[in-house]
């Protein structure tokens, strides 16, 4: 029915809207307002949805924000799996394919951070690395996810000392600035 199909819409744009009031006042309420709007769109959203990756995406970019105020491991590996549904459910041809595999790339990257394993930092320079591969050469996304892909590289190269890693650093800002 149609209300059925509206309710995740409008759970959604609920969570947008408090996610917008949260990065404008800092408010932590917010914030967990809209985690619970966008784990009700979820919910509510019918298994086929072609919503749901964009509403996993969303649910996973609060749940960072709140990792990132809180410190509270449990929201980042949340939000590492939603993202990683996101991408799993989402077509390889589809554009926003790109769009989510940098939210799991930052998710990992946070993740490499707090415990230290290379795993996790490589599988976020691959997410970078697909999502750049995925990315057409004119789209306005495409500095960032260059840019995103640097930052791993150059944190990679800082751990290792690879002279491979500095070299496609290097290689990421400069094609981001170009």
């Amino acid at each position: 029915s149609p209300d059925s199909l509206e309710r995740p819409a409008c759970l959604n744009n609920l969570g947008l809207g408090l996610t917008a009031r949260y990065a404008r006042t800092g408010q932590l309420a917010d914030l967990e307002q809209a985690i619970i709007a966008y784990q009700e769109a979820l919910a509510s959203a019918p298994a086929g949805s072609p919503d749901r990756p964009s509403y996993l995406y969303n649910l996973a970019g609060a749940l960072r924000k709140r990792y990132t105020q809180t410190g509270q491991p449990g929201d980042l590996e949340q939000a590492i799996s939603a993202n990683e549904y996101a991408v799993a459910s989402t077509a390889h041809g589809s554009p926003d394919r790109a769009l989510y595999l940098a939210g799991l790339g930052n998710g990992l990257l946070d993740q490499y951070t707090r415990t230290g394993r290379t795993a996790d930092l490589d599988r976020a320079i691959a997410a970078y690395e697909e999502a750049v591969s995925r990315s057409p050469a004119n789209s306005p996304d495409r500095a960032n996810l260059l840019n995103s892909l640097g930052a791993g590289l150059h944190t990679r190269y800082a751990r290792t000392g690879q002279l491979d890693d500095l070299e496609r650093t290097i290689y990421a800002y400069q094609s981001a600035v170009f």
